[in-house]
Formats: structure tokens, sequence, C-alpha cells
């Protein structure tokens, strides 16, 4: 059971379960929502862990986990206090206790638009993610009890920064297990079966130890639409190696979409939806809108026929507006016009 300490409003969710049904795979909810581990019920010890809460609700909002090191935050980070409205006292599926705190996303997100910070909202892009783990048992895809604790470091590290995954099972992958010669074979087929992915993001990550058997080496490659990255790195342990990889592989995918629009700077778009054929379908195109994180006010200028006519007050203007919707699954861009849209059946 949660213990309520205090609260200003309704606690709203549990963190984001990997393994649950991805309903919210394109829109991440309770980014404000944080579980971290606290030792016991002393003052100082709820004020580290509010803090450690709130340093990955910033890190979540700014798309970086070197939160530490963004000057424009200033005295920010130390307020964790002042923007938390609830906390509570659970365990974890292993007995760990821990602290969930809520924080006030409303208010922290306009601190970090005054303050000329581009702000990653909910709208998050899905990313397919091909993890190899190697050892002296062989190379295993899917978790297994002797290599689940390395499998969830990945969950784990995804619900921390609000990434939604989308898991790739032994079957998409397990023919290059056994074909694959080398490490070398192996990525660069996992790399080409990535490419073929719909998400908008593909991740291969190999872990395995150095042939000396000094540590371990990770290799990734990142692909965002058209752009490629890769990368690897080395460490004593094979959890760590994989949370300060996807550390940085996440980084790159926030802030590619942050990079790709200016989300400080708000603008007006008018905006025609077609396909709002019932009073529904009106509520349904105007709710979803209306809750897109970069958007302020939606303005119903008409609707004539099936098309409704809006005006749209969006940070980053059309392009913001367009990235976000194109994340959803709720209204389909018209190619001809990026101004233009029409809505899905639900």
């Amino acid at each position: 059971m949660l213990s309520i300490i205090r609260s200003r409003r309704l606690f709203a969710g549990l963190l984001l379960v990997f393994f649950a049904p991805l309903l919210l795979a394109a829109s991440v909810a309770e980014l404000g929502t944080v579980s971290v581990p606290i030792a016991d019920d002393s003052e100082a010890e709820l004020a580290r862990a509010l803090s450690a809460a709130f340093q990955i609700v910033l890190t979540r909002l700014t798309g970086t986990h070197e939160v530490a090191n963004l000057p424009s935050l200033g005295k920010l980070r130390s307020h964790a206090k002042q923007y938390n409205t609830l906390f509570g006292y659970a365990r974890d599926p292993d007995g760990m206790r821990t602290l969930r705190a809520d924080f006030d996303l409303p208010a922290i997100i306009k601190v970090l638009r005054e303050r000329g910070v581009s702000v990653w909202g909910k709208e998050r892009p899905e990313v397919a993610v091909w993890l190899v783990f190697t050892d002296a048992t062989g190379r295993h895809v899917t978790p297994e009890p002797a290599t689940r604790e390395v499998f969830d470091s990945l969950t784990r590290q995804a619900t921390i920064r609000a990434i939604p995954l989308r898991p790739v099972t032994y079957d998409a992958a397990g023919p290059l297990l056994g074909s694959a010669t080398t490490e070398d074979e192996l990525f660069a087929g996992l790399g080409a079966l990535a490419s073929r992915a719909g998400a908008p993001a593909r991740l291969v990550l190999l872990i395995a130890p150095v042939l000396d058997g000094s540590g371990w080496r990770a290799r990734w490659q990142l692909a965002i639409d058209a752009d490629v990255q890769q990368g690897e790195a080395t460490g004593e342990l094979p959890i760590p190696l994989v949370v300060s990889s996807l550390d940085k592989v996440f980084d790159s995918v926030a802030q590619h979409y942050l990079q790709s629009v200016d989300t400080g700077s708000p603008g007006v778009i008018d905006l025609w939806v077609e396909g709002v054929t019932s009073a529904d379908a009106y509520g349904r195109a105007l709710n979803y809108l209306s809750h897109l994180d970069v958007v302020s006010r939606v303005e119903v200028l008409g609707v004539e026929g099936n098309t409704l006519t809006l005006r749209v007050m969006a940070h980053g203007g059309l392009p913001a507006l367009a990235q976000g919707i194109g994340f959803g699954q709720i209204l389909a861009a018209n190619p001809d016009s990026a101004s233009h849209y029409r809505l899905l059946s639900p």
C-alpha cells in the first residue's frame, strides 16, 4: 500500500511498466511522476530522494542526463520541494523501499521556457530496440533467468527517461544469432534488420565481454529517420555499461527532435482538419490538439462540410506542432500541405 504523506491533488498514476501493453507508445504519460529508492524516514533522506526524483523530471523534460551542466537551470535544480505536489512510500517488486513523487509539471515547463530551455513534452517517438547480450553461455535477445538482470536494466532506464520502447523478440532476431560468425557480422545484420522496422527510431545495442577478460564492451547503432549514429564504450560490469550507453543514446534521440524545432518560441498556425463527420469526431480532434504539450490554445474558426478550421497557438510554431502530431495516430498529414490534416478513424 502507498502511504500518502501530503497531497495537493490526486496521485495520477504509476510509472510506465515496460512489458505492459504499449498504449503510450507515442504519448508518454506522467512525466512528472518518479519513483526512486529511499533508505529511511529521516528528513535528510527524504530531501535527498526528492532531489534525485526532481533531477529525473528535469532530465526527462530537457532531454539530457547532464542536467547539472545546464547553466540556464541555475538554482532550479535545488528547488525539488517547491515543485513537489505529492509523495508517498511503496515497495518495488524486489522488495526495495521506494519514494514515489509527483511534481508540478506545468509550473516546471513554464519556468524552463522562461529561461530559454527547449522542453521535450510527452509526445515522443517510439524506439525499437535490439539488445543482444553475450556471455559464456552464448548470445541472448530475450530475458532468461541468467540474463534477466541485464535486460531489466534496459527497461528500467527507459522508464527513468520516459522513452517508449518496442522490444524485439527472439523470433525477429534469432536467425542472426546463429548465422553471424563474428560480432561485426551480427552488428551489421541487426542494423539492416532495424532499418526495416516501422519505428521512428531504431537502436541496436550489443553487450559482450572484452576479449582479454578485462571488462565489457558496448556497441550501438542509433538510426532516426535517415540519420545513423554509432558509438561504443567499455566498462567493468555489464549493467552500468548498459545504463551509461542508453543515457547517451536517449540524449541523442531527444536532441534530434528538440533541435529540429524551436519549442521555446510561440507561433500561431491556421490548421484544417478533414474527416470531421460527427460531433464525436469534432470533440476528438479538438481534445487531441488541445492536449499536445506544445499547444497552449485552440480556437475554432469555422466548420465547412467535414472540414474543421482551427487557429492553434503552439510553442515552436508549425514545425513543433507537426512533429507532435506526427508521433500520434489521430491525425494524418496531407503530403501536399503542411497545415492540412485528416482525422483518422478511432
